[in-house]
């Protein structure tokens, strides 16, 4: 009798274990699933700027060309901006972006001009659209300040 009374407890503990996984795997399941499209092709990608205020970028003397990745889970973004590495905050609710305060490493190239005009543009990106597969982030205004490529992660 004591031992069936053993195994029963067991297999009722193995039971309530097995239902707290689950329920973990379904909220996570559930957190995912309440990512809107457009913010997963977001974060589907790393994206490389295109162009910035009608230009088509270039790499800097002793730079490269601004990088964007988003993380929805953590709502952070980092990525390079020509010379230096970045991260912050963002959300993005429809077509609406924002981005927090951006901190830098603070390394010195020869030419900052773009890295510069990247950090400054970015905190006025009011909305975003993915046109042609193409990342493109605008002012409050809807004028187009920034075009990204995607690049694979």
């Amino acid at each position: 009798m004591k031992n069936l009374s053993i195994a029963a407890t067991l297999i009722v503990a193995m039971f309530i274990a097995s239902c707290g996984t689950s329920s973990s795997t379904t909220s996570t399941e559930t957190s995912t699933a309440k990512l809107s499209k457009t913010l997963t092709t977001l974060s589907e990608t790393n994206w490389r700027l295109f162009s910035m205020n009608a230009q088509k970028a270039n790499a800097p003397d002793g730079g490269q060309i601004p990088t964007l990745s988003f993380d929805p889970r953590n709502m952070t973004v980092s990525g390079n901006s020509g010379c230096n590495t970045f991260s912050g905050a963002f959300t993005a609710e429809k077509d609406a972006v924002s981005f927090g305060n951006l901190v830098t490493t603070r390394m010195s190239c020869p030419d900052m001009k773009m890295e510069t005009a990247f950090l400054s543009a970015l905190p006025n990106a009011k909305n975003y659209t993915i046109y042609e597969g193409k990342l493109v982030l605008n002012d409050a205004e809807g004028k187009q300040l920034m075009s990204f490529d995607p690049l694979p992660k």
